[in-house]
Parts: structure tokens; sequence; C-alpha cells
């Protein structure tokens, strides 16, 4: 990835997983609140409280976007998810549907016009790259 897609990243990042204005949902909501709309059948594999699922994925991508300039730490803890999903019941249909999901919640969180083709390239060439990751991991074991 390239300095100016990790800034691109970052920045989108921060704005979305800013404290949203009383009434207004988090990034996290927005996104589940579409997956399972989208995908109802991924829905029993979260056997969590939605709650405690929201807080898991906003720690992940505070954790992506503290690990942005170094990627190769990063890789460890994405292997270590992807073996968790495939215990979950994840499927690699899954992951192109969380990716289209995840995109979408950002336009919705920041508007659609912050999802610029250079940051739509940006996230899609992250996400690829973890999702690959996450696969490799769950086919591994």
């Amino acid at each position: 990835m390239t300095e100016t897609q990790k800034q691109l990243l970052r920045t989108v990042l921060e704005a979305a997983l800013a404290e949203p204005p009383a009434g207004e949902e988090t990034l996290a909501s927005l996104f589940y609140d579409r997956l399972f709309t989208v995908a109802p059948g991924v829905r029993p594999l979260f056997h969590n409280r939605l709650s405690i699922q929201e807080e898991k994925f906003t720690q992940m991508l505070v954790m992506l976007h503290n690990s942005l300039d170094r990627l190769d730490h990063l890789v460890p803890t994405v292997w270590q998810s992807g073996r968790n999903h495939k215990l979950y019941g994840a499927e690699s249909a899954h992951y192109e549907v969380v990716g289209e999901v995840l995109l979408w919640a950002l336009g919705e969180k920041l508007g659609p016009e912050s999802l610029t083709e250079e940051v739509r390239a940006a996230w899609n060439e992250f996400y690829n790259l973890l999702s690959l990751i996450m696969q490799e991991a769950a086919e591994s074991g």
C-alpha cells in the first residue's frame, strides 16, 4: 500500500470511529444492521450480545488504524482472526459480503461524497489483503 492510501484509510477510520452525536448510529451498529439485512443467514454465527460484537468490531478497526504503518505486525492478529472465524462458521463467501457492507456503512456514516474512487480503491486493497490472510488461515487448519 502506498503512503497516500494509508493516509486515506487513517482519515476515514478516524472520522468513522469518532463518537457520534446523540441519537446517531455508530459505524458498528450501521454495519451489523446492514449485514443482517443483506445476509440474514450469518446472524446465527454471532453468539455474543450485539453490543459486545459491536465493541469487538470497533476494537478491530482501532487496531487496524493503529497498525497501518506496521502491516507486518498486523498479520499474526489477522491470521488468528481468520482461524477464529472458521470456528464460528464463517465461509469464504461471507468475506465479500462483509467487504461490501463495510464500504456501505462507511458511506452511510461519513456521507457518500467521502467515498471517492481513491478511498474506495484504498479500502478495497486493504480489505482484500486482510480477507485473503484470514481465508488462508481458515483453510490451513
